[in-house]
């Protein structure tokens, strides 16, 4: 080997070692990366929802003969006491629905939009691929808002319980498992069903759960069926035996048209 070619070997070995660093630097720190961009607002997220929040709503009614009561609102950052600098390592939210408000608050920081922003890129790149689609993401948790206003409709009370209420029933697991169940069950299968190629991702397993549970019965009876979720929370034994809840359901159906 020559002497140039040495130096050139050595420079290659030096630039490799160098990638390589900057590289773990980077994995290592994308938790924090991901916290500090959960802390801001995207101004593409905030414009592409603006623009097409009305369509979501629109693709969601006539996919499932659904019709929403209005719109929620919408923020662009979760609230302050919701994001932790844990969040960068495991399964987190990326949308959250308040019941008390009609709000729905995003992490608008780490969400994509179609158009894919270089500022998304970059935020994709920095966080290791810690980011969400933000139709994906406002999908599911526009569901959550129909859920519940459907639920006072047919329920003439709340659905949802307020934070407070829901803390209170942490000392019903069984419940408190059903209705989650139930809730994000529903969610998932909306998104699933209007964006079947593009993954929820960093939900956990509770949604898996739900959306199985759930996805006979929307399957086969539509709108009606969501409304049977709704009024008929599923017992302790449901939930380990899901075919007893979907043959009851059927059951149901075959003598009348109500949840």
């Amino acid at each position: 080997m020559t002497e140039k070619q040495s130096k050139i070997t050595k420079r290659l070995i030096a630039g490799i070692f160098t990638a390589a660093g900057i590289a773990l630097f980077s994995y290592i720190t994308s938790p924090v990366t991901f916290y500090l961009y959960s802390k801001t607002e995207s101004r593409s997220v905030r414009e592409y929802v603006e623009k097409h929040v009305d369509d979501l709503i629109e693709e969601q009614e006539d996919s499932l003969g659904i019709r929403y009561p209005g719109r929620p609102t919408f923020h662009y950052q979760l609230p302050e006491d919701t994001i932790s600098i844990l969040d960068g390592f495991g399964s987190c939210s990326f949308g959250r629905y308040n019941q008390d408000e009609d709000t729905i608050y995003l992490r608008s920081g780490v969400l994509r939009t179609p158009e894919r922003s270089i500022d998304e890129l970059l935020i994709h790149i920095l966080t290791w691929g810690k980011t969400a689609e933000a139709r994906v993401i406002v999908s599911h948790e526009l569901s959550h808002y129909y859920t519940d206003k459907r639920g006072q409709e047919l329920m003439g009370r709340d659905w949802i319980p307020s934070d407070r209420e829901l803390n209170d029933l942490l000392r019903n697991k069984v419940e408190v498992m059903a209705f989650v169940t139930v809730v994000e069950g529903i969610a998932v299968y909306v998104q699933k069903r209007i964006y079947p190629d593009l993954d929820f991702e960093y939900g956990g397993r509770k949604y898996e759960q739900g959306f199985q549970f759930v996805k006979p019965i929307i399957d086969r009876f539509g709108s009606r069926g969501i409304d049977y979720l709704i009024v008929n929370t599923p017992t302790a034994e449901e939930l380990r035996s899901p075919e007893a809840y979907w043959k009851k359901a059927e059951i149901k159906f075959s003598r009348d048209d109500s949840p």
